[in-house]
C-alpha cells in the first residue's frame, strides 16, 4: 500500500526528472550535440512525449495525495 509521504516524495521525484528532462530538451535544441537533424528531431519528440507522460503521472499523484489530505476520497464523476 502506498502511503501519503510516498505519494509526496514520488510526485517531488517526478517533478525532479522531468526538469532534468527540460533541460535536456533546451541543449539538444541548441544543437550542443553531435547528433544528426533527424536524430535530433527524434530525440527530441522522444523527450517530449516523455516529459508530457511524467507530468501526467505527476498532476495524478498530487491530486491524489491533496485528496487523502483532505479525507476519505469522494465519489469521482468522469466525464
Amino acid at each position: 500500500m502506498i502511503q501519503l509521504p510516498h505519494i509526496k516524495a514520488r510526485v517531488v521525484r517526478l517533478d525532479e526528472l522531468t526538469r532534468a528532462l527540460c533541460k535536456e530538451i533546451v541543449v539538444i535544441r541548441d544543437a550542443q550535440d553531435p547528433l544528426l537533424y533527424l536524430e535530433r528531431r527524434r530525440y527530441l519528440d522522444a523527450l517530449h512525449r516523455a516529459v508530457g507522460q511524467l507530468e501526467t503521472a505527476r498532476v495524478v499523484l498530487a491530486w491524489r495525495g491533496e485528496e487523502a489530505e483532505d479525507g476519505p476520497p469522494s465519489k469521482i464523476r468522469v466525464r
